[in-house]
């Protein structure tokens, strides 16, 4: 919850840098109502059957155990960054920082694929 509220608490950078986040839980989504509640900023989805943990690596299955993980998607839907392990990622400045980063490659591509196509 550390982490969650945390992230939460960066809304107006998020923002600034048109970023949604998007927070997943291991609950069903009735169980993450009040979660929802503390995060206002945050969408919390529910993954039950840990079909996404798995799909990007947050998942331990030799231990059968969820991981911590922090993902940066592009608008495009690519990875750019991410981090796993047993400890939540508390580094708001890096990610603040990576999202900037981001952001310019992506657009610098954007202009790219414009002006080819001009």
């Amino acid at each position: 919850m550390k982490q969650l509220k945390d992230v939460d608490a960066k809304a107006d950078a998020w923002k600034r840098l048109d970023t949604v986040v998007l927070a997943v839980s291991s609950n069903p989504p009735e169980a993450n109502a009040s979660v929802r509640e503390a995060l206002p900023a945050s969408r919390l989805l529910s993954d039950a059957a840990f079909e996404n943990a798995h799909r990007f690596g947050s998942y331990d299955d030799f231990e059968d155990t969820e991981l911590h993980s922090t993902v940066l998607i592009d608008k495009q839907g690519r990875v750019h960054w991410a981090h796993t392990g047993s400890a939540p990622f508390d580094d708001m400045a890096f990610l603040e920082k990576q999202l900037e980063r981001m952001n310019a490659s992506v657009t610098k591509e954007g202009d790219r694929t414009a002006a080819a196509g001009q």
